[in-house]
């Protein structure tokens, strides 16, 4: 399966990041899930597009969901360059899938389930 989508920076702190280097604070991405077990795994590779200074830049992610006493215990782990400035952008973007996550998790899912 397919995705695409666009984003922007909003917490501060990788906004200041971002324009101190140059790097627009929006984006986009576009990629494929690579492995999909439900209530088990979920795997996507991306190519993460953050304008014309340099081209989009490929970035792997994998969760992995386990019952853990009543709960369940999200392990995630990404991977994308070496190099340090692709590296922050990387963490940028993983930690507002993490936030959004979270806010999921807090409120629910959009259609109440």
């Amino acid at each position: 399966m397919h995705f695409a989508y666009a984003g922007t920076a909003h917490d501060a702190r990788w906004r200041d990041t971002f324009r101190a280097a140059g790097i627009p604070i929006a984006y986009r991405a576009e990629g494929s899930f690579t492995e999909v077990v439900p209530l088990r795994a979920l795997a996507f590779e991306q190519l993460v597009d953050f304008g014309t200074r340099a081209g989009p830049m490929p970035f792997h992610y994998r969760a992995e969901f386990r019952p853990v006493r009543g709960s369940v215990r999200v392990i995630l782990a990404a991977e994308n360059s070496s190099n340090a400035h692709w590296s922050a952008l990387g963490q940028a973007n993983l930690g507002g899938q993490l936030l959004r996550m979270e806010r999921y998790v807090l409120r629910g899912a959009p259609d109440g389930r």
